[in-house]
């Protein structure tokens, strides 16, 4: 009989350690978190179970109130069930609550190319957009530095180093002295003549093509005038509707922001914590990837802006973002992560939740 309900204890704390890590989840689980101390205590306590207690991997919520409860007398044993059961109910009703949304389905998010299709092409080039525009893709994303002649073209780095093999800051050399390294000589295909293209080239082939843009904000302490020349060439390719200038740099995206509170903005972080929707500046979010929560998403469509996540390279995460709402997932793999889409399920209700808490689970394991 003893080894029979040892054997019971340790096969329901098996299956309630997924429960547990599962509440750790959300700031609700500190309930459980509390239920569990107060009924550790009660066992820690009781000293027919203290040798049983050195083999449990963690506390079940289902059996282990009423073992407790069985050695103590009638109204300690209320006590001790009626507490578990308010604060389980409790708890119950507040994870219902906060995560109702869950219930919608939900649609299927955008696919950016993150600098252009750079997997098949040079990044921030023409051919890399160009592919973009062939995969029948929505947005595209590039970088923009400012040249000593006060040209906005388009490069990630403030030098072109890594994509030519010269070394050459932006903001100190002339656009015709920048295009006179190509960019595509190292990479198979026929790439050898390319060059840094300018915004403007970008913004009138998406003009043409329908393409939506993300234009990330870099340049250099030292421009003049920068955000206004960037601006400059969003409305001269009337492109103003269809781009969303974002940036890392929160001056920067003031500094937007009061130059043209009517274009689309999107703030970008590395770490996304906090109340994001109540930025003044910022029309939407642009996150890495691992700080895409459910609940984030959620806060941000309530208050009516969208989350953009980068950069997602693997297939694996594809379905968990899904399932969390993300409106545009950027990559350097477009082909790969569309394809991904279609495999997808965009259901609501147990099949999102299932989603996103064995993504949870697999994440913590890591």
């Amino acid at each position: 009989m003893e080894y029979g309900k040892r054997f019971m204890v340790n096969e329901a704390i098996l299956l309630l350690s997924y429960a547990y890590a599962v509440s750790g989840y959300s700031h609700a689980a500190a309930l459980f978190g509390i239920c569990s101390a107060f009924l550790a205590v009660l066992w820690h306590s009781a000293g027919r179970f203290l040798n049983n207690f050195r083999r449990i991997i963690c506390f079940t919520l289902i059996q282990i109130p009423f073992i407790l409860a069985s050695g103590l007398s009638g109204e300690i044993e209320t006590i001790v069930l009626l507490a578990f059961a308010t604060l389980f109910a409790v708890n119950t009703g507040i994870l219902i609550h906060k995560y109702a949304f869950l219930r919608e389905s939900v649609q299927a998010p955008y696919v950016c190319a993150h600098r252009g299709d750079n997997v098949n092409a040079p990044e921030n080039t023409m051919p890399a957009f160009e592919l973009a525009v062939s995969e029948n893709l929505s947005w595209i994303e590039l970088d923009v530095h400012q040249t000593s002649d006060g040209i906005i073209v388009c490069n990630h780095d403030s030098s072109i180093g890594r994509v030519t093999g010269t070394d050459l800051a932006v903001h100190e050399h002339t656009y015709a002295e920048l295009t006179s390294c190509e960019m595509g000589a190292w990479m198979p295909g026929n790439y050898e003549h390319t060059v840094v293209p300018t915004l403007k080239e970008v913004l009138t082939m998406a003009k043409e093509n329908g393409l939506h843009v993300q234009v990330e904000l870099k340049g250099h302490p030292d421009d003049v005038n920068f955000e206004e020349n960037v601006l400059k060439v969003i409305n001269e390719t009337g492109m103003h509707d269809q781009v969303m200038i974002i940036g890392q740099d929160a001056s920067r995206m003031q500094r937007v922001y009061a130059l043209d509170p009517t274009v689309t903005k999107g703030y970008c972080m590395f770490i996304a914590i906090g109340h994001l929707e109540d930025i003044e500046y910022t029309d939407n979010i642009t996150i890495e990837e691992t700080y895409v929560t459910p609940e984030l998403v959620h806060r941000m469509h309530e208050a009516g802006k969208k989350v953009f996540c980068w950069t997602v390279d693997l297939e694996d995460t594809v379905q968990y973002l899904v399932s969390c709402g993300v409106d545009v997932i950027g990559t350097d793999n477009p082909t790969m992560i569309a394809a991904a889409l279609e495999k997808v399920d965009y259901s609501g209700g147990i099949k999102r939740v299932f989603y996103i808490l064995m993504h949870t689970i697999a994440t913590m394991e890591r």
